[in-house]
């Protein structure tokens, strides 16, 4: 049974210490699969006020998240984390001042440059997160939280594994975000840089990783990044092939969270079709697996 949040200014009060009075207003601003975020204005500042649904522990692990965001702190490339509760995931964090990428009045190729430079800003971290993005077991828990998967997946699942293991398994990892979408990127009101938000799935991942998942409302958006990432290179079609080879991952792990939401009715709450959402994911992986030219014989 889908359950949704309740009583923002309570939870944000109790947290922080302001009375009631001192909550001049809050709002939903942003609203995703897995929580609610609430920009709250007080007498004196403005913050904003994360609660995920109940349901999603499922899909993240907020310790690691929280151990992710203590390594960025000394960094600006994203806003401050003031509260973080590793149970429950409520955050509480300073407000940016901006416009989220995925807006629809956003043109988006006007910041491919800044989100790679961005990107390569945190590739390029020495830290080590002490937590690699274990892809086989990832898509084993997300399997067990439903039970009406197309068989069709599996095959898809096995063709990607074989090739991970065989061909890109070795290759470098570095301190990745893991879901670099759009509506995790946020602009300042001076346009004149950028700052990733959300990093639930935050680990020590490959960079084509991070490429592939900025492709998740127009995968054309994943091409012209890769091209502006690696614009000293004479030649990206392995690099190309690569993002393509993880973005058929990441359609087969949201094909099962889709699957999995649908079975908690968190649709009607959303005004989504979640079943209608996981049958596309399938289908773009196997047009991929097309692509990529993978084959079970």
């Amino acid at each position: 049974m889908f359950r949704t949040v309740s009583n923002p200014k309570k939870i944000f009060c109790q947290i922080t210490g302001y009375h009631p009075q001192d909550i001049l207003s809050i709002n939903t601003i942003l609203g995703g699969m897995s929580n609610q975020i609430f920009l709250v204005t007080t007498y004196d500042k403005r913050f904003t006020l994360r609660l995920p649904f109940k349901e999603s522990g499922k899909y993240v692990d907020y310790f690691i998240e929280s151990k992710v965001l203590g390594l960025l702190a000394s960094t600006d490339i994203s806003n401050r984390v003031l509260y973080f509760n590793e149970v429950t995931g409520i955050r509480i964090s300073e407000y940016t001042d901006g416009q989220v990428l995925s807006d629809p009045d956003i043109v988006i190729d006007d910041y491919i440059p800044k989100i790679a430079s961005r990107l390569h800003e945190l590739h390029s971290l020495e830290y080590s997160i002490p937590y690699k993005y274990e892809f086989d077991l990832i898509l084993t828990k997300y399997e067990s939280l439903t039970n009406n998967i197309d068989p069709r997946y599996f095959t898809l699942k096995q063709l990607w594994m074989n090739k991970f293991y065989t061909n890109f398994f070795n290759d470098l990892r570095v301190f990745s975000h893991g879901d670099i979408q759009r509506s995790n990127i946020i602009v300042n009101s001076s346009r004149t840089q950028v700052y990733l938000l959300d990093f639930e799935f935050s680990r020590f991942n490959y960079v084509h990783f991070d490429l592939a998942s900025f492709g998740n409302i127009d995968f054309n958006d994943s091409l012209k990044l890769t091209y502006e990432y690696f614009k000293n290179k004479p030649n990206v079609d392995a690099d190309i092939y690569k993002v393509k080879f993880f973005r058929m991952f990441q359609v087969l792990q949201w094909y099962l969270v889709a699957l999995s939401k649908d079975k908690t009715k968190i649709g009607s709450f959303l005004k989504l079709n979640f079943l209608e959402v996981a049958n596309n994911y399938l289908n773009q992986a196997i047009n991929f697996s097309v692509e990529l030219e993978l084959s079970d014989h």
